[in-house]
């Protein structure tokens, strides 16, 4: 969940968005994203999922290789195995 913190903090810096502006993008209040990104909250899983395909459209957009890509996201190995069998 660390992780998911320092990518809300990296992409509103790198977007140059304001909290509200992050928060209008994900669909929940101003205070919400302060709460993820000091730590006293943790997003949800769904919630988890857009913040990191938020990232990886703006950081990173060629590791989208397709919507496999979304549904092994945070799953075990053996899903990430089988996206890399099928040329993922």
């Amino acid at each position: 969940v660390g992780e998911v913190r320092q990518m809300l903090l990296r992409l509103r810096s790198e977007l140059r968005w304001p909290r509200s502006a992050l928060a209008a993008f994900l669909g929940v209040s101003r205070d919400v994203v302060r709460r993820w990104e000091t730590g006293a909250r943790n997003p949800s899983g769904s919630a988890r999922r857009l913040i990191w395909l938020l990232n990886l459209l703006v950081r990173y957009p060629e590791q989208l290789k397709n919507g496999l890509d979304l549904i092994v996201w945070g799953k075990g190995g053996e899903l990430a195995e089988f996206s890399r069998q099928l040329g993922g």
